[in-house]
């Protein structure tokens, strides 16, 4: 809301940084490195969350994609584990901190080559969009070439977006709400990818972003300390608390 760091003047408006969105995908069209796509629909004032500060604009999270690769989902069926198959990434491999190596599941490289556009490259975010809705993580590396589930949906930022930002929007009670509240109950939860195309964006301008990861994770260590102190704290009381019990019965 722009209430964490405060506001520069001087900060290039993000209506530059969409402006060079736009163009990039102008000149890739041209290039014919990409299909032109269906107009996505206009954002009335009404619909904003909230008053925007100066040189901020709310958008579609569309708008700040990497346009040579679209929000997708992957494979459908993956069928049975395969031994020495393409690494398969499920929602349960997603993890923002610590995700594993590799993938545990494989599947059939006949599979895989029906799916080219969501291989894997690594630095992707990856999301949860059936029974784990809005479950974050991002591919490592090590998963390069490994595809992922239909469950689990591929974002990639644009060049002009600040992908720690995106990742920390992802993450917030604005977004994760926005997820939940589109979920479409079928078997299990399911969030449909265009719902996640249309999902309502507040960018800053790209130096505020850096300014506001700054400062989240500055106020995440700030947590880890007090978690620190907290627990040690109860250790302490559990400490005292079992050696009053054990003079009390001696």
């Amino acid at each position: 809301m722009g209430k964490l760091v405060p506001q520069d003047p001087n900060d290039e408006p993000a209506s530059v940084s969409l402006d060079k969105i736009v163009k990039e995908k102008i000149r890739l069209i041209k290039e014919g490195k990409i299909k032109k796509q269906k107009k996505m629909p206009e954002i009335s004032e009404d619909d904003v969350p909230f008053a925007l500060p100066a040189g901020w604009e709310c958008i579609l999270l569309d708008q700040l994609i990497n346009p040579k690769f679209p929000i997708s989902y992957g494979v459908l069926v993956p069928g049975p584990n395969v031994e020495n198959g393409i690494p398969f990434i499920r929602i349960g491999d997603l993890d923002l901190k610590n995700p594993p190596v590799l993938p545990e599941k494989s599947i059939n490289k006949e599979i895989d080559k029906k799916y080219e556009r969501t291989r894997i490259i690594g630095g992707e975010i990856l999301m949860g969009v059936v029974g784990s809705i809005g479950k974050l993580g991002i591919a490592p590396d090590s998963w390069s070439g490994a595809n992922i589930a239909r469950a689990v949906c591929r974002i990639v930022p644009s060049r002009f977006v600040y992908k720690p930002y995106l990742i920390c929007l992802l993450q917030s009670r604005l977004m994760q709400n926005g997820f939940v509240g589109d979920t479409r109950i079928l078997a299990q939860p399911t969030l449909n990818i265009g719902l996640i195309r249309s999902a309502l964006t507040p960018l800053p301008p790209i130096e505020e972003q850096h300014r506001i990861i700054a400062k989240v994770d500055e106020l995440m260590a700030l947590c880890d300390i007090l978690k620190a102190r907290l627990k040690a704290a109860q250790d302490t009381q559990i400490q005292l608390t079992e050696v009053i019990v054990e003079t009390a019965v001696a």
